[in-house]
């Protein structure tokens, strides 16, 4: 559900001689809202013009209005140039793409945050 967050549960592990409990959880928790945007982002299952145009031909360009480049979540999140300022306050040191889209939970929140600040279509 929207405004949740996802945790993992325990795992009851069971032998002959005794009961265990596991926990399953990894070390991190994320609202349902960040980890749907997040994995738009990894896998380019978005809105943006560059999967709309070239997976569905909707629109008439996978170009960014910006006319930099094609409108991917590496554009969004690492080059688009409305956003540098955005991007500034966010990341004040350069960061990988990698790190955005699969760094800690600190990063996929800013990640997160950031996407939404944009209002960006994803």
């Amino acid at each position: 559900m929207e405004g949740q967050e996802s945790t993992y549960n325990t795992l009851k592990v069971k032998n002959n001689k005794s009961q265990h409990q596991v926990d399953t959880s990894p070390p991190i928790t994320t609202l349902r809202s960040e980890q749907v945007l997040i994995f738009r982002l990894r896998t380019g299952h978005n809105g943006m013009n560059h999967d709309m145009f070239t997976k569905f031909k909707i629109g008439s360009t996978d170009q960014c209005p910006c006319t930099a480049g094609a409108m991917t979540a590496e554009h969004l999140l690492q080059t688009y140039p409305l956003y540098k300022v955005l991007r500034k306050r966010f990341w004040s040191q350069p960061t990988s793409l990698q790190n955005k889209l699969f760094g800690c939970l600190d990063d996929l929140r800013r990640t997160a945050t950031f996407a939404r600040e944009t209002q960006a279509t994803i």
